[in-house]
């Protein structure tokens, strides 16, 4: 009839180029081999369980402030802790994967999928390292307040100011609080930066290495004293691979953290229980 317009060809007017159609054919496919390999792996890394270390008494004004930061930071620390679990899992298997394709596949299949999964595991152990000091400040500086005398709310500066050198100051009076500071030290450590040619520093401040292909830092500027001198050549990417060994270590290594994180916390409570049943005397 007049006026009328033929149906549009969905085929003919579809915006999906035969490249990324060939792209999307590959990706389902990547995946689908992913999930046959990841399906059937146990864990590598050990899951942490969630504490439950709420105060177990009636809490006023102050207590219940404290009482939330004893529930949600070790909880929430945990979630950090199986997230890594869950990330490395899924790293691991699409290292079996990725051998099956050609170096064209492979880096589109990296940059679709592995490149936020690797920087993330990356970025883990400093990402916890810097959780344990903020909730350990927080909670050794509310547990000073009820039960210490001298201790002042001055003594904790503002959040964006809290770091090693405040953790120190306000929890170094609590005894477990050695064992936890030298178990610190070990996480997100010199070997793990060299390891992964400082790879979380280089993301957030320089250029960092790219993962399984392709070269970066083509020129480098060394400064000696007095004398600058420059390197050229170019650094070579991460072998995801060879990324697995320091990364269960370093979540070894926070698992250890956390363990005597615990042990402080239960110290705080302890304190908090003590001097509350002698107040209600």
């Amino acid at each position: 009839m007049l006026g009328e317009h033929p149906m549009p060809d969905a085929k003919a007017n579809t915006l999906v180029s035969p490249e990324l159609a060939a792209e999307t054919e590959l990706f389902k496919k990547a995946y689908s081999d992913y999930r046959a390999a990841a399906d059937p792996m146990p864990f590598a890394l050990k899951l942490t369980p969630y504490p439950d270390l709420a105060l177990k008494f009636e809490k006023g004004l102050r207590l219940v402030m404290i009482d939330s930061m004893l529930v949600e930071h070790p909880q929430q620390i945990a979630n950090d802790l199986n997230a890594v679990v869950r990330h490395y899992h899924q790293l691991e298997a699409w290292t079996k994967v990725l051998p099956n394709y050609d170096e064209s596949e492979r880096l589109a299949i990296v940059s679709e999928f592995l490149e936020p999964l690797a920087s993330f595991l990356l970025n883990a152990p400093h990402l916890l390292a810097q959780r344990f000091v903020y909730s350990v400040s927080h909670l050794a500086h509310q547990a000073n307040l009820l039960t210490r005398a001298g201790a002042k709310e001055d003594d904790l500066p503002d959040e964006r100011n809290i770091g090693l050198k405040v953790m120190r100051k306000v929890a170094a009076g609590w005894p477990t609080f050695a064992p936890f500071a030298a178990a610190l030290l070990l996480l997100d450590d010199e070997s793990f930066s060299d390891q992964t040619d400082n790879f979380r520093n280089k993301q957030h401040h320089r250029i960092p290495a790219r993962f399984e292909l392709g070269h970066t830092q083509w020129v480098t500027r060394n400064r000696a004293e007095k004398r600058v001198s420059y390197g050229i050549g170019g650094r070579p990417p991460l072998k995801l691979e060879e990324l697995l060994v320091p990364l269960a270590v370093q979540h070894d290594r926070a698992c250890a953290v956390f363990s005597v994180y615990l042990d402080l916390i239960h110290e705080i409570s302890a304190a908090i229980e003590a001097r509350n049943e002698k107040s209600g005397k």
